[in-house]
C-alpha cells in the first residue's frame, strides 16, 4: 500500500509550541486534514490547505486555500450533523476566522469572524474542538496579539490566553474569558 500525499506546502511552520488539531477521523471512517498551506515562498497565498479521505481514497492535494484571505494555524473538527469547521487567525490586528460547510468533503466553505474581545482587535494561534449534539458546541482558546505582533496589552498582559465558546455552531459566541 502506497503512502498518500495529502498536500504539499512551503509553509506549515510548527514552531508555535502546541500544534492544533490538523486531522480528524469522523465516526464513519472518513478523514479531514488541514495544514497552513502555501505554494509561493513569499506566502502571499497562505491559508488553509484541506484534503479529504472518503473512506476509500484521498482527494488530490489542494492547489488553493479554502479562504479568500491570508490565514494561518488552522484547527479542524466535525461540525453539524455531517459537516466540518476550521478556525484560524488572520493577523495580530484582525479577529479569528471560522470556516464551515454542512457536508464534509464537498461544497463551498462559509467564512465568518469570531468577535474579538472588547478592547482588543487581534487574536492569534487558536486551538479549537467541537462536541455536543451534532458537534454544534465549538470551544476555542487563543492568544490576544502581543504588541510585537501588532496587538495591544489586554488585562495587563502582553499576549493574554483566552477561551470562548459557541453553543450554536458559531452563530453566536458567549464572550472571551481570561484563562
Amino acid at each position: 500500500l502506497e503512502d498518500p500525499t495529502l498536500m504539499v506546502t512551503v509553509y506549515d511552520l510548527q514552531s508555535n509550541c502546541n500544534s492544533p488539531r490538523h486531522i480528524y477521523v469522523h465516526p464513519d471512517g472518513t478523514i479531514g486534514a488541514v495544514a497552513t498551506w502555501s505554494a509561493i515562498e513569499a506566502y502571499t497565498d497562505r491559508g488553509t490547505g484541506y484534503n479529504y479521505f472518503d473512506g476509500t481514497a484521498w482527494a488530490p492535494p489542494p492547489t488553493a486555500r479554502i479562504e479568500s484571505m491570508r490565514t494561518g494555524w488552522p484547527s479542524y473538527a466535525a461540525w453539524g450533523a455531517n459537516g466540518e469547521c476550521v478556525v484560524n487567525h488572520v493577523s495580530g490586528t484582525a479577529p479569528l476566522k471560522i470556516s464551515t460547510r454542512a457536508t464534509k468533503g464537498t461544497g463551498a466553505w462559509t467564512t465568518a469572524d469570531i468577535p474579538s474581545p472588547s478592547g482588543n482587535v487581534g487574536m492569534l494561534w487558536p486551538r479549537m474542538v467541537t462536541n455536543g449534539t451534532d458537534n454544534m458546541n465549538i470551544h476555542v482558546i487563543a492568544l490576544t496579539a502581543p504588541t510585537a505582533n501588532g496587538g495591544t496589552v489586554y488585562n495587563g498582559m502582553d499576549g493574554c490566553l483566552l477561551y470562548n465558546r459557541s453553543l450554536n455552531g458559531g452563530t453566536t459566541w458567549e464572550g472571551w474569558q481570561q484563562l
